[in-house]
């Protein structure tokens, strides 16, 4: 689900909403099809481990400690495992790409935003 708001904090145009299969985009790229793609995607990875540790979860314990853990695994993942954030990224670029975006734009908010320590060269071949 994307929601599109006013202002975000920061330097970014559209993010996902932690702990929630939620993003939002400032609405003044409300047309912009290739930032949707990319906060999409980034929603897909979200559902995709919760209902991988949801699911081991309910196998290994109870619904009251899988559903949090379900829910704060992605954001958890992203924000401690450079690599798992790296992934997550390249893969939200990607599809930002294919709807025109500049790979060379990506690569320079790839190496400089996300503390991966890429320079835009090992980010550009990430992205190609």
């Amino acid at each position: 689900m994307i929601f599109y708001v006013d202002k975000i904090n920061g330097v970014s145009a559209g993010r996902k909403v932690t702990m929630l299969p939620v993003a939002i985009i400032e609405r003044r790229y409300k047309g912009d099809k290739g930032l949707r793609a990319h906060e999409v995607e980034h929603i897909k990875q979200y559902c995709v481990l919760f209902v991988i540790v949801g699911t081991l979860g309910l196998l290994l314990t109870n619904a009251a400690v899988a559903l949090p853990a379900a829910m704060m695994s992605h954001d958890l993942a992203y924000t401690a495992i450079g690599k798992y954030r790296l992934w997550c990224e390249v893969k939200a670029y990607k599809k930002q790409i294919q709807y025109g975006f500049s790979i060379d734009k990506a690569a320079a908010i790839l190496s400089k935003h996300y503390r991966l320590n890429l320079t835009v060269d090992e980010a550009k071949k990430l992205l190609q």
